[in-house]
């Protein structure tokens, strides 16, 4: 079975990532889910780009990060380990965002991930 939904994908236990025209990965859903976007992941805005920079810096030298993106030049995109929920709550805390959404990863992460081959961190 082929899927790109999270659907079909809730009826397998195993599964095969392709990419680039080779197999990138095969076994177990959940422990792909957990190398490529973790338990975590957080979303967050701030259109001061200097600040917004130190803190892309502080979030990739952070060992609970294992993907970090910035989708734009206002915001940060992170997935990581369960550790990194309290650094984002520090975050959050200290830092006047003009946008931020936190919670624990699902697999539609993991579909975004595969589908754009994303295979290194």
């Amino acid at each position: 079975m082929i899927c790109h939904s999270v659907e079909d994908l809730d009826t397998a236990s195993d599964v095969v990532w392709v990419c680039n025209g080779g197999i990138e990965y095969c076994g177990d859903k959940e422990a792909l889910k957990n190398h490529l976007v973790g338990a975590f992941h957080a979303s967050l805005r701030l259109d001061d780009i200097q600040r917004l920079n130190v803190i892309r810096r502080q979030l990739e030298s952070n060992s609970a990060t294992l993907r970090l993106a910035m989708p734009s030049d206002t915001e940060i995109s992170v997935y990581g380990t369960q550790q990194l929920d309290q650094s984002i709550r520090t975050l959050i805390a200290n830092v006047a965002f003009q946008h931020f959404e936190f919670g624990p990863t699902d697999y539609r992460d993991m579909l975004h991930i595969c589908a754009r081959g994303e295979q290194d961190v």
